[in-house]
């Protein structure tokens, strides 16, 4: 199934994948922004903390920023952007709804259903490539209803 999915990518360009990959390093937002950043720690540690902060900006941006924020990062998150307060706070608020909500649902019907580890691996690639919560849209209702189940044993226990 994977190769009759591919046969399309690789009739059209079969330069497709390897553009892909390397379209992350266009912005500015990489791995090379946190290497920057840390080049005061030792060789090895520096990689090892910019892989880490690489991955948890990646999260936040998938579970709470519009596209901008990632294919615009140093501009948006400046003092030149005058709406830079609101997008902060929606992030915020947006980051917190959908965190809790998807995991919560993950962790309370991860027991019943193992399969669900499917829907984590799906993420995965927004971790490492392009982040934002645009590519999260299909996983909202999952927060959704994580939420509503947040609340529900919430009031059960009161």
């Amino acid at each position: 199934m994977i190769f009759i999915i591919l046969i399309p990518v690789i009739l059209v360009n079969l330069n497709y994948l390897d553009d892909f990959l390397s379209s992350n390093n266009i912005y500015d937002l990489n791995i090379n922004f946190f290497l920057n950043k840390l080049n005061f720690l030792p060789l090895g540690i520096d990689y090892l903390f910019s892989s880490i902060l690489n991955i948890l900006t990646h999260l936040v941006l998938l579970l709470s920023f519009r596209e901008q924020a990632y294919t615009e990062f140093l501009l948006f998150f400046s003092n030149n952007n005058s709406y830079l307060i609101i997008y902060l706070v929606m992030g915020i608020v947006f980051f917190l709804y959908h965190f809790f909500g998807f995991f919560y649902f993950i962790k309370t019907k991860f027991k019943d259903n193992p399969y669900l580890i499917v829907i984590l691996l799906s993420l995965m690639p927004n971790l490492f490539l392009v982040s934002h919560m645009r590519y999260f849209m299909p996983m909202m209702p999952i927060s959704i209803i994580g939420i509503c189940l947040l609340l529900q044993t919430y009031n059960q226990k009161k």
